[in-house]
């Protein structure tokens, strides 16, 4: 089954792109109020040994917002299904509220980590939007606004997953963007820039915001519910076609996930995350198309895996924890997908 990734910045982004990441310093720029260097280390978003058996608890106390133009039908389903709150909409204030919200309500898990599918606009801001034409519903948000926003909602912990990350923390935009921007992939804040208030000190703020310590692109691949092992696809819900029976649009649905994503459920040793210090350059940086794939098999191994054990009559379970226990472990299935169309 073909599959396309989706580079999450345009093409246009390209053009005069420094292939090198470089670190900032040194360039006479004042340093932005930034948690320091020595802070406290970044908390993992899924224990290294976390083993669920449970479809639901792979999300739980996370959410994920994604820009509308990024998700794919069957994206909100697939990400409830699997336990995460899900947000998507081209307003960040919206989002906020939407996020405040949630964690105020008595049901449901209160979120704790927020993993951003956005826009980096090549540093320029995060931006959510439905789509490229200029008078679409197009939002931006600075990285201490989104910490003052995010201050006192329960949120503690942000993972960017956007193009460029590192540029987003310059010393010039991070706490107010620059509305007059000529970058391309700046493109007219239809509803509106959320900066950092005068008085707000983004340094003494609880939330963390963490991004990938390199500068580079970030990838996201669309994928499908038809991939997963049939167990998966019944405890989440999903119709299993039948011989002689025509497939209907319920039978499975469409999803998108991000590399980092699942860099951070597998716990890859690629990844490296920080919190402070920030990035000048662009970067065409990326993982080869191979190494996405392999990325994305690992990610549906890995809920075929949690429905498997989910699908165990308890007693089973227990008694399989107790041989893993004495040194005997076993493997999840690998799923390989042979054909894929990038999309880069």
């Amino acid at each position: 089954m073909s599959k396309r990734l989706i580079a999450t910045i345009a093409l246009t982004a390209f053009l005069a792109l420094s292939v090198a990441a470089q670190s900032a310093s040194g360039d006479g720029s004042s340093a932005p109020r930034q948690p320091s260097p020595d802070a406290a280390p970044i908390p993992a978003v899924w224990a290294a040994d976390a083993k669920f058996d449970q479809l639901s608890q792979i999300g739980q106390g996370i959410g994920v917002i994604y820009s509308p133009d990024f998700s794919v039908r069957g994206n909100r389903q697939f990400y409830e299904k699997l336990g995460f709150a899900y947000f998507e909409d081209p307003d960040w204030h919206k989002i906020i509220n939407q996020i405040s919200e949630h964690n105020s309500s008595p049901e449901g898990t209160r979120i704790q980590t927020l993993i951003i599918e956005t826009h980096g606009t090549n540093g320029e801001g995060l931006k959510l939007q439905t789509g490229p034409a200029q008078t679409a519903g197009r939002s931006y948000i600075s990285i201490a606004a989104l910490k003052e926003k995010l201050e006192g909602t329960g949120v503690h912990l942000v993972i960017l997953a956007a193009c460029n990350a590192g540029r987003l923390f310059r010393p010039e935009i991070y706490e107010t963007l620059d509305a007059n921007s000529t970058d391309k992939l700046f493109l007219p804040p239809t509803l509106g820039i959320i900066n950092a208030s005068p008085g707000f000190d983004p340094s003494a703020s609880s939330v963390i915001v963490a991004r990938r310590s390199e500068s580079r692109l970030e990838t996201t691949n669309e994928g499908d519910t038809s991939e997963l092992s049939r167990t998966a696809r019944l405890l989440m819900g999903l119709r299993v076609p039948v011989r002689g029976r025509p497939p209907r649009a319920t039978d499975s649905l469409s999803f998108a996930v991000s590399d980092m994503l699942i860099e951070l459920l597998t716990h890859d040793p690629r990844l490296h995350l920080v919190a402070a210090g920030y990035e000048t350059t662009k970067s065409r940086g990326d993982y080869s198309d191979d190494a996405s794939e392999d990325m994305y098999n690992k990610f549906i191994s890995y809920i075929d895996a949690v429905a498997a054990r989910q699908s165990q009559p308890a007693n089973t379970r227990v008694a399989q924890a107790i041989r893993a226990s004495s040194g005997r472990r076993s493997g999840p299935g690998h799923n390989t997908r042979t054909i894929r169309a990038a999309g880069k």
